[in-house]
């Protein structure tokens, strides 16, 4: 959770700091098509690599992530 809530942070500084230079050299639209982009991306992500949780047991999830 620490690795997580670093990360997040670093990526939340790295953001606000870049952001107005992003958007004056690109482009507003092309600045949130690019996060739009990053959140698909992390959606596809997730998908394919998250499994399903619900309905399971311990046990079943354990042999699941196994494989």
């Amino acid at each position: 959770m620490s690795a997580a809530m670093v990360t997040h942070w670093v990526c939340n500084v790295a953001i606000g700091q870049n952001f107005m230079a992003a958007t004056n050299t690109y482009g507003i639209s092309a600045v949130y098509a690019f996060f739009g982009v990053c959140s698909l991306l992390a959606a596809a992500y997730v998908n394919g690599n998250v499994p399903e949780t619900k309905g399971k047991s311990f046990a079943e999830i354990q042999a699941e992530m196994d494989k």
